[in-house]
């Protein structure tokens, strides 16, 4: 009895055996998700409001006239930029999207938490770079930076809080459960447990009496600058009667 052949044709063949591969294209951007609903949450109403009052920074002080605009400007472009990578980071779902071994909150939690503490520094060096007396026609757009400044400052500083609570309720969930089970990763998530809060505490206590003790520093200098600058300007008006 002759033996049956059946032969069976391969869909994917014409595509060279590829699969995943639909009308000669791959879909590349397959693990894209477009998640609008966190803008719509206040730590992405937060985000938006730092994006926003750091394009008014932006148009405000430039170009800069005055060397502490200068480290303003640099201030207000690189927390643009990392303030517009996390957006995109909740946009698309990167977070979901992407196993590996990071600990997203944290990391975004120092992220915010420096560019807080720069802003902070800039705001005051773009305000005490301003408020010298002389009239400059650059001199009220400048004060208004600095102003918006501060704004977004007390923006990252919310932004910061945020995030700390939001450490707080994702640390005993079932994903971060699965990836400290090791006993080195629970120490590890033992020490940030007892170190994180503390830390936050503690620069939160810091930075509070230094904005107040470094804006009267700045004003000491700014006035003993205008002592020296007027007797200057009283033996050269001496210098020419002689």
């Amino acid at each position: 009895m002759p033996d049956a052949v059946v032969t069976v044709q391969n869909p994917d063949a014409k595509h060279g055996g590829k699969p995943g591969v639909e009308n000669g294209n791959m879909n590349v951007f397959s693990w894209v998700e477009i998640n609008y609903k966190y803008f719509k949450t206040l730590p992405g109403m937060v985000k938006l409001a730092q994006l926003i009052l750091g394009i008014i920074c932006l148009i405000l002080a430039s170009p800069a006239r005055l060397p502490g605009t200068n480290w303003f400007l640099f201030v207000v472009i690189i927390s643009f930029i990392a303030t517009a990578i996390w957006s995109f980071v909740y946009l698309l779902s990167i977070r979901e999207a992407i196993n590996f071994p990071i600990n997203w909150v944290l990391t975004e939690f120092v992220n915010t938490l420096l560019l807080t503490v720069l802003y902070t520094v800039a705001f005051i060096v773009q305000i005490s770079a301003w408020s010298k007396p002389y009239h400059s026609n650059y001199k009220n757009p400048n004060m208004a930076a600095g102003v918006f400044g501060i704004i977004n400052a007390v923006a990252y500083g919310t932004g910061v809080y945020l995030i700390f609570n939001d450490w707080k309720k994702t640390r005993t969930t079932p994903v971060q459960q699965q990836w400290h089970s090791s006993r080195a990763c629970r120490r590890r998530e033992e020490r940030l447990q007892t170190i994180f809060p503390v830390l936050f505490n503690y620069i939160n206590a810091a930075i509070h009496p230094l904005i107040i003790y470094g804006s009267q520093f700045l004003r000491f200098i700014q006035f003993y600058l205008s002592r020296v600058k007027k007797k200057i300007i009283i033996q050269g008006f001496s210098v020419k009667k002689k």
